[in-house]
C-alpha cells in the first residue's frame, strides 16, 4: 500500500533533519506526496510526521502546515500550525485541520473557510501564505467557526458559525451572520439555528431560524419584508421563493396591512402577492403577477394583476401579450403615496400575433383599456364609463419594393373595430364627455343606452397605397418625392351608417449634408438642411367623430405645408463605437392655405462626459402660444455623484395630449380650445463620500394652480435619502425621509423608510 515502506522501516521514531520528501500510493491509485524539513516515522502506529514547511499534496488537494501527521492505515492527515488547505476553488486557513485523504472530508478547528471564484485552482494550490491565499480571485463565501466539519464534496456542518456570502475582506468582513449551528451546502444553501446579523459588529437582525440560498435559483424563505405609509400603515410580508424546474420560478409573499391613521383612506387587511416567471427557451419568456387584498375598509376583495409574454414562434411569426388591470379605480390611490403613480388614469392591455417577412408585415391586435379616473369597480361593467376598445385590429403592410428605376411601391391596410367590451355605446352622454362630478341634465350619462352625441361602436377600414422615389443629384442633394392616397370607410354598428373619407397626399423632400472630421477622424460634425412640401389638395367625406389620431390627422379643407429644418450633429467615434455628443435641430413650418407660419420647433441636446442636457420647444402661431416646453440637465459621474432637473409643460390638463393616439379612446375627446396646461418640475442631487455614504434630495414641483382654486403650495413632494455601503458593496443600508402634499386638505404627510440589504441574503426594513 505504501511504496516507500521499505525505506521508512528503519526509521522507527527516528528524525531525519535534512529536507525530506516521499511519495505514497493509495488503494484508489491516487498518489500522495509528503515533504518537509524533518520527518519522523512511527512503525508500530504507521504514522508519518513531517515538520517545518510541511506539505501534503494529492491530485485534488494541497495542505501546508508547520506539522502534518499522516496515518497510513486510516489514510488520514492531521495538520497543525499555520494550516493552509486548497481543494479546487475551496480554500481554508486554520489552526488545525484533520482531513481524510481519500474522501477529502475535513474537520477545521479555529479556522476560516473560503469559497473562491474567478481564479485558477492551480494558483490556489501554489499559495504558501494566508495573505496570498486571501488575495487570489474573489471570495464568494467566507466561513468561520469553532469547528467546521466537511460532510461531503460541498457540504459542511459548522459550530459557532460566522459567515459572509460575498467578496468582503476574508479576515475582517464588514458584516457577518453568526449562528450556534449551521448546515452549509456550497452553491446551494445555508440553514442556520438562532442566527444574528451583525454589521460592523452591531447586531441588527436576530432570528430563530433562517434559510439563506447561496445560488440564484434555490427554493426557500427570503428575508421578511416590512413597509409603512400613511395610507396602509405598517405592512409585513414573508416571501417564499419556489424553483419550478430549470426555467421557471415562483415567489409567494403573504402579508398584512395594519391600516393608516385616516379611516377614510388607504387599505387594511391580509394580502397575498404572487409572481411567476418563466423562460422555457431563448425564444420565449414571460412573467405574471397577482396581488390579492381583502380590504377590511372597503370591505371586499381587491386585486392587481399583470401578465407579459413574448415568444418567437419561428418562420417570422411572433406573439406578444402585455396585460394589466386593477379591481377598481381607487386601488392605486389607496395603495401608494407616490404623487406621480397616484395620477395613473388608465391601464392598457395589448395582445399581438404578427408575422414579419422580408417585404411585408401582418398582425392581429387586441387592445383593452381600463379607465381608473373615477374609482369604478372592474367587477361592475354596468357602472362607470363604457370605454372603447380595439376589438380587434387587423393590419397588413407591404414594405417598399422596387417598381422601376428609383421608384418604389408600398401598401398598408388596417381593419379595426372600436367598441366597448360590453355593449355598443361609449355612454358619455349627449354632451360627449363622461364626468360623474358634472351635472347630467338629461340623465343620458352612463345609462347604457345610445343617444346622439355619444360614440358608438364603429368599424373602420383604412387603405393607403404609396409611390415613392429616391433621386440623388450627384453628391449634392437627395430628392425624395412621394404620392399616396388614404381611403377610410366607416360603419356605425348602431346607426348602421356607412360613411367614408378619402384624400390624396403628395410631397417632396430635398436634403443635403455637409460634414467635416476633426481630431484624426475621431470627431465628425454634420449639417443637414432639408425642405419638405406636404400637400393634401382635397378631402372627400368626413369621419363620424374623432376617435383617434387618424380621424383628426387632416383638416377637412385639406392642407399645403412647407417645413424647413436644419439639423446639426457632433459625433464621436472611438473603438468602433459612434456616440452623439451634441445636436441642434430647428424646424419651421408654413401653412400656405392659411398664409401664416406653422409650428416652430427646436431641439437641443448635449452629452459630454458627466454632462447631459436636452431641451425641446414648440410654438404654435395659429394659437399664438407655446404648446410644448421640456428641458432637462444632469450631471452624473457614475460613481454616485449626481445632480439634475427636468421641466415639462404641456397644453391640455393631465396626460390628455399624450394620450392623443390610440389611447385617446379613454376619456373625453380632446378640446383644442382649452387653455389648461400641465406643468411639472422635478429636481434632485446626490453626493457619495469617499467612505461609502451617499446622501440625496429629490423634489416634485407643480408650478401651475387650478383655475379658480385657492392657492396651494407648488412643492408637491420632497424626499431626503441617505445610503451607506462599503467598497465591496456586499451590503447597503438605506434611509429615506419624505413629505407629500395632500391637496384635499392642504396637509403635509410625513413618511420614512429604513432598509438593510445584504448580499445573497435579501432586504429587510420598514
Amino acid at each position: 500500500m505504501i511504496a516507500a515502506a521499505l525505506l521508512l522501516a528503519p526509521l522507527l521514531l527516528q528524525q531525519v533533519p535534512a529536507p525530506y520528501a516521499t511519495e505514497l500510493e493509495l488503494v484508489t491509485g491516487e498518489r500522495v506526496e509528503l515533504s518537509a524539513d524533518q520527518l519522523t516515522y512511527d512503525r508500530e502506529a504507521k504514522v508519518i510526521t513531517v515538520r517545518g514547511h510541511a506539505l501534503l499534496e494529492t491530485e485534488r488537494a494541497t495542505l501546508h502546515a508547520d506539522q502534518i501527521a499522516y496515518d497510513e492505515q486510516a489514510q488520514r492527515a492531521v495538520a497543525r500550525g499555520h494550516v493552509l488547505l486548497a481543494m479546487g476553488l475551496m480554500a481554508a486557513v486554520a489552526d488545525e485541520i484533520a482531513i481524510d485523504v481519500r474522501s477529502l472530508e475535513a474537520t477545521i478547528e479555529g479556522g476560516l473557510f473560503m469559497q473562491k471564484r474567478n481564479v485558477d485552482p492551480a494558483a490556489l494550490r501554489r499559495a504558501e501564505t494566508p495573505e496570498a491565499l486571501r488575495a487570489l480571485g474573489e471570495t464568494a463565501l467566507t466561513l468561520k467557526g469553532r469547528r467546521i466539519q466537511r460532510l461531503g464534496p460541498s457540504r459542511f456542518a459548522v459550530d459557532d458559525l460566522a459567515f459572509t456570502p460575498c467578496d468582503c475582506k476574508a479576515d475582517e468582513p464588514s458584516w457577518r451572520i453568526q449562528a450556534a449551528r449551521a448546515d452549509v451546502e456550497l452553491g446551494e444553501r445555508v440553514t442556520l439555528t438562532w442566527p444574528v446579523v451583525y454589521v460592523h459588529g452591531v447586531p441588527v437582525l436576530p432570528l430563530p431560524w433562517a434559510y439563506v440560498p447561496l445560488s440564484d435559483r434555490r427554493t426557500g424563505l427570503l428575508v421578511p419584508r416590512a413597509g409603512a405609509t400613511y395610507l396602509s400603515g405598517v405592512e409585513l410580508a414573508q416571501p417564499l421563493f419556489v424553483t419550478l424546474g430549470p426555467s421557471a420560478d415562483l415567489t409567494l409573499a403573504p402579508g398584512y396591512f395594519f391600516g393608516g391613521s385616516d379611516p377614510l383612506l388607504g387599505v387594511q387587511g391580509p394580502r397575498l402577492s404572487a409572481e411567476l416567471r418563466w423562460v422555457p427557451s431563448d425564444h420565449s419568456s414571460g412573467r405574471a403577477h397577482l396581488g390579492a387584498l381583502y380590504d377590511l375598509r372597503w370591505p371586499g376583495l381587491r386585486f392587481e394583476g399583470a401578465f407579459r409574454h413574448e415568444e418567437d414562434l419561428g418562420r417570422g411569426f411572433g406573439l406578444r401579450a402585455d396585460l394589466s388591470a386593477v379591481s377598481d379605480g381607487d386601488y392605486i390611490k389607496d395603495l401608494t403615496a407616490d404623487v406621480l403613480l397616484r395620477e395613473t388614469q388608465y391601464f392598457r392591455s395589448t395582445a399581438v400575433l404578427s408575422h414579419r417577412g422580408e417585404d411585408h408585415y401582418a398582425g392581429l391586435e387586441v387592445t383593452l383599456r381600463q379607465d381608473t379616473r373615477w374609482g369604478y369597480s372592474l367587477f361592475d361593467p354596468g357602472a362607470g364609463p363604457n370605454v372603447l376598445q380595439r376589438l380587434p385590429a387587423l393590419s397588413y403592410a407591404l414594405l417598399d419594393r422596387p417598381v422601376w428605376g428609383p421608384l418604389s411601391f408600398s401598401f398598408a391596410a388596417e381593419y379595426s373595430r372600436v367598441a366597448p367590451f360590453l355593449g355598443r355605446t361609449g355612454d358619455e352622454g349627449t354632451d360627449g364627455s363622461f364626468d360623474p362630478a358634472a351635472p347630467d341634465l338629461d340623465g343620458s350619462q352612463g345609462d347604457r343606452a345610445f343617444q346622439s352625441g355619444e360614440r358608438e361602436a364603429r368599424d373602420r377600414l383604412d387603405l393607403r397605397p404609396r409611390l415613392a422615389a429616391l433621386i440623388r443629384a450627384g453628391d449634392v442633394a437627395r430628392i425624395s418625392p412621394y404620392l399616396a392616397y388614404r381611403q377610410d370607410v366607416y360603419f356605425g354598428e348602431i346607426t348602421r351608417q356607412l360613411t367614408q373619407r378619402g384624400y390624396p397626399m403628395a410631397g417632396v423632400a430635398v436634403d443635403t449634408q455637409l460634414s467635416r472630421t476633426f481630431a484624426s477622424g475621431t470627431l465628425r460634425h454634420t449639417i443637414t438642411p432639408s425642405v419638405e412640401l406636404r400637400s393634401v389638395p382635397v378631402v372627400t367625406g368626413a369621419p363620424p367623430g374623432r376617435y383617434d389620431e387618424l380621424d383628426a390627422s387632416v383638416p377637412q379643407v385639406g392642407l399645403l405645408q412647407v417645413v424647413a429644418e436644419l439639423d446639426q450633429r457632433l459625433l464621436s467615434r472611438r473603438q468602433g463605437q459612434v456616440a452623439e455628443l451634441a445636436r441642434l435641430s430647428l424646424a419651421q413650418g408654413y401653412d400656405v392655405l392659411e398664409r401664416r407660419p406653422g409650428d416652430t420647433s427646436a431641439l437641443a441636446a448635449v452629452h459630454a462626459g458627466w454632462l447631459g442636457a436636452d431641451a425641446t420647444a414648440r410654438y404654435s402661431f395659429a394659437e399664438r402660444r407655446l404648446t410644448q416646453l421640456a428641458a432637462a440637465v444632469s450631471l452624473d459621474d457614475g460613481q454616485g455623484h449626481r445632480a439634475g432637473a427636468r421641466y415639462e409643460r404641456l397644453l391640455i390638463d393631465g396626460s390628455e395630449r399624450l394620450r392623443r393616439g390610440a389611447d385617446a379612446l379613454v376619456g373625453p375627446p380632446p378640446d383644442p380650445g382649452t387653455q389648461d396646461r400641465a406643468e411639472l418640475l422635478t429636481a434632485g442631487a446626490a453626493y457619495r463620500f469617499p467612505f461609502g455614504l451617499t446622501v440625496g434630495y429629490d423634489a416634485i414641483i407643480s408650478p401651475n394652480q387650478p383655475a379658480g382654486a385657492r392657492p396651494l403650495d407648488p412643492l408637491t413632494q420632497q424626499a431626503l435619502s441617505a445610503s451607506y455601503s462599503p467598497s465591496c458593496e456586499c451590503w447597503r443600508v438605506d434611509l429615506s425621509l419624505s413629505l407629500t402634499h395632500r391637496t384635499t386638505d392642504d396637509r403635509w404627510l410625513p413618511g420614512w423608510g429604513l432598509h438593510l440589504t445584504l448580499g445573497r441574503f435579501g432586504t429587510s426594513g420598514i
